[in-house]
């Protein structure tokens, strides 16, 4: 399932010198076919330098499960 973010000139941190690193952009899931989400949403607008997001961070639809 692809991993889609809001645009990078959003997030304080790249504004301020940082860089966003995206080591996953497609994230395997189990789950029944039906209930495969078209992607995950990742807000960029609060992250500062240093900051990250793991997978437990992200919001997961009730039935999937994240590999």
């Amino acid at each position: 399932v692809p991993v889609m973010v809001t645009p990078e000139e959003f997030c304080p941190g790249v504004r301020k010198g940082g860089w966003c690193n995206r080591i996953m952009p497609e994230i395997l899931c189990v789950c029944p076919g039906h209930t495969i989400p078209k992607s995950f949403v990742v807000d960029l607008s609060r992250l500062e330098v240093g900051d990250k997001i793991m997978l437990k961070d992200l919001a997961v639809p009730e039935g999937v499960r994240l590999r």
